[in-house]
């Protein structure tokens, strides 16, 4: 029972960690869409660039209040 316990909660830290350290990484990376050629493209691009960064930072908060869960509960 304490070996399922410790590992699930290895398992989520390791989850919240990669989902933090991707979040980061999509924050802090210049922005490649002046090299696309059409204006149209560069929105969606822009727009798919956010949508990502959006989804990867609810993710993020939703494993570290699972994690702080496991740890406080």
């Amino acid at each position: 029972m304490i070996v399922n316990w410790i590992l699930g909660a290895v398992g989520l830290f390791c989850a919240t960690t990669s989902a933090l350290l991707t979040f980061l990484y999509l924050r802090r990376t210049p922005k490649f869409s002046s090299h696309l050629t059409t204006q149209e493209a560069r929105r969606e691009f822009d727009k798919y660039r956010t949508l990502l960064q959006i989804s990867v930072g609810l993710l993020a908060a939703w494993l570290v209040l699972d994690c702080l869960g496991v740890i406080l509960l």
